[in-house]
């Protein structure tokens, strides 16, 4: 394994939640079945960082939510698991040109289904639709205005990283799912711009884990481009190297602790953050992979795995 390689293979979602990764992997199931494709366990999706990412939230918002029933919050990791799964097939057939009829059919099945999912939360489910919707509609806006990046070295503004938040918006849907299951819109409105900055944060750590990846599509993404800025030349090592042992990734870790560091100041200022431990072991794997990089003491591997670890919640409701 090699620092920031494609290889990384998020599975934590499936060892700290068996039973949305359940939920989810059956409606993979079905949806393939429907289409006559394989359904065995190698024709399942891998899990990107960002569906992790998400699912987990559901589990670290859960409390301030005061939602005790695991089966209400599982339904909702799995109904966001779902709405990611939607976006990433839709950036693959956009970045990679990887698109078949048979891919759009599946991805429209599944983001049908984490709909059903999400509104099985509650008797109530119309608001719970419309914010879905807006953040479809925000994700749609971001995902446009970063294809700028495609083909086309320009440097990333304060804009950019706005827009950087907005496309990954449907992780707001983690909020809102608990939202229509507990009655407590209230906190949905002051969380949407904490998870804004969050989203920013994994957004930056995700383009650092697979920037290879970003790099072979012709995506250039704010890591990509310090790492071309500093590298000695255009080689995929020298760009690692970079990345490594000249401070690039180091950079891109500090840029995703300040928006770290702006979320859970806004959680701690409307009361919340003390409830929320996960995401303080979150901002302590940024600060871990941080020290390792700066000193350069951490082996590829063993700074790729904290990264991995960002986010992934310390409680484990229901397990």
């Amino acid at each position: 394994m090699t620092l920031l390689s494609p290889h990384h293979g998020a599975d934590h979602a499936s060892e700290i939640y068996p039973a949305a990764v359940k939920i989810f992997e059956g409606v993979i199931r079905r949806v393939r079945i429907s289409n006559g494709r394989d359904t065995g366990p190698s024709a399942l999706p891998h899990w990107s960082p960002i569906a992790s990412y998400t699912a987990h939230l559901v589990s670290t918002l859960a409390p301030i939510f005061e939602l005790p029933d695991g089966g209400v919050i599982e339904r909702a990791a799995a109904a966001v698991i779902c709405f990611d799964y939607f976006c990433r097939a839709i950036d693959r057939m956009t970045d990679e040109n990887d698109s078949t009829i048979e891919g759009i059919h599946e991805a429209t099945l599944v983001l049908l289904e984490g709909v059903g999912l999400a509104t099985s939360l509650s008797h109530r489910s119309e608001r719970l639709l419309a914010k879905i919707r807006s953040y479809f509609a925000e994700a749609s806006a971001g995902e446009r205005f970063l294809w700028r990046h495609k083909g086309d070295q320009c440097a990333f503004g304060d804009i950019d990283f706005k827009m950087m938040g907005q496309k990954n918006a449907v992780m707001k849907s983690a909020a809102a799912a608990l939202a229509s299951a507990s009655g407590k819109w209230d906190l949905l409105e002051r969380l949407e711009p904490v998870i804004h900055d969050l989203s920013v944060c994994i957004q930056l750590i995700d383009d650092l884990i697979d920037w290879e990846n970003d790099l072979k599509a012709g995506y250039y993404s704010h890591v990509v481009n310090r790492a071309l800025a500093t590298a000695s030349s255009t080689e995929v090592e020298q760009l690692r190297e970079a990345l490594i042992f000249r401070g690039v990734a180091a950079e891109i870790i500090n840029l995703a602790l300040e928006h770290f560091n702006r979320a859970f100041q806004a959680l701690f200022r409307i009361g919340l953050s003390e409830n929320l431990p996960g995401l303080s072991e979150a901002g302590q794997s940024l600060i871990a992979a941080q020290a390792l990089l700066r000193s350069a003491s951490g082996t590829p591997a063993e700074i790729e795995l904290i990264l991995q670890q960002v986010f992934h919640p310390v409680l484990n409701y229901g397990h």
